[in-house]
């Protein structure tokens, strides 16, 4: 009786070592086939983000840029961030550069007015714009009253100063005393959004986000909303338009305002399908001999992307099966922009 009772027990051990282990394995394969199928949606993202850089890359050899954006008032995609629906999984937005904040040319009081809207107390802005300047500047003997010297980039790990202009905006990272103001690099818009290394002019008040609106002559918080109203109706033809709108001389934005897109775009694409977003900028080279665009740099930027979002998103409103306009029609809007 004994020895039955001890086989009784021992059976029901390993049969509780086998319900145990077949529990294991089952768990190990309901892993293995949800991170197949997490892998499968991360490379169906990948191709259909391609497909859509491939897209883009035909809008911008086969469609003329206008103040609406790339097309005309009928069919046009807005250049100023607006997120669009491409093939498969894959959102894109466009952003033109003159409706950015060129950082390589920034000023002491515009930087001034964009740390302050992000902000970066006003006691760091001096410290901030020389380090900026002695950073870029050719010239490694000459330092600002509140730059830094090599070694203080040595003490801080920081690559040296390398005498050129900033390469990308996620560069502006290795510039002493920047990484540390981490205000700027958080939230849903940090600083890498508004500004751009592209060698562009002026800002087009169209494409332009309100902390870079902000940076302009007359542009107050209490006088924006009206001024991004009007321009999601019409676009700001000039700079005597925009003048009128903010009641002020057209003098005070002589040389500060185009209205009309740069030849550099800032591509965005991803998906929620990835973690990270794929980000470049673009320079149409219409006369090039290799292609008509170029790339310039990539660089990763956090997934905003997700799938409950995905279906209020606008679709790619051009048509790519259809026979784009001719070369001659595309000059004559590029030349004539709409009144």
């Amino acid at each position: 009786m004994k020895q039955r009772g001890f086989i009784l027990v021992a059976t029901l051990w390993i049969l509780a070592g086998i319900t145990i282990a077949a529990a294991f394995f089952a768990q190990r394969i309901a892993s293995s086939i949800q991170l197949a199928k997490q892998y499968d949606a991360h490379i169906q993202s990948q191709v259909a983000c391609s497909d859509s850089k491939a897209e883009i890359a035909y809008l911008l050899a086969t469609r003329p840029l206008s103040m609406y954006g790339i097309g005309d008032v009928a069919t046009h995609i807005r250049l100023d961030n607006q997120a669009y629906r491409m093939e498969g999984d894959c959102i894109a937005r466009l952003q033109d550069t003159r409706g950015l904040f060129v950082i390589n040319a920034a000023n002491r009081d515009s930087l001034g007015i964009l740390l302050n809207q992000k902000g970066v107390p006003e006691s760091e802005h001096d410290k901030l714009y020389d380090t900026l300047m002695d950073y870029i500047d050719p010239n490694p003997n000459v330092h600002r009253l509140n730059g830094v010297t090599k070694s203080a980039y040595r003490d801080a790990g920081l690559p040296e100063p390398t005498g050129h202009l900033l390469v990308t905006p996620d560069q502006l990272r290795q510039v002493y005393g920047w990484r540390e103001q981490k205000i700027l690099w958080q939230g849903g818009e940090p600083l890498t959004d508004l500004i751009t290394t592209a060698r562009t002019i002026a800002v087009n008040p169209n494409t332009a986000p309100a902390p870079v609106l902000l940076t302009l002559p007359g542009v107050t918080p209490t006088v924006l909303p009206k001024l991004l109203q009007y321009r999601s109706i019409e676009p700001i033809l000039n700079d005597g338009q925009l003048a009128n709108l903010l009641g002020i001389d057209s003098q005070q934005l002589f040389l500060k305002v185009i209205s009309f897109p740069a030849d550099t775009l800032r591509v965005s694409l991803g998906s929620s399908g990835q973690e990270t977003s794929v980000r470049y900028n673009v320079a149409l080279t219409p006369i090039a001999a290799d292609a008509p665009w170029r790339i310039d740099y990539y660089y990763s930027v956090p997934q905003r992307i997700t799938q409950k979002t995905n279906d209020a998103i606008s679709s790619n409103p051009f048509d790519l099966k259809a026979t784009p306009p001719s070369a001659a029609s595309s000059i004559s809007l590029f030349e004539s922009p709409p009144q």
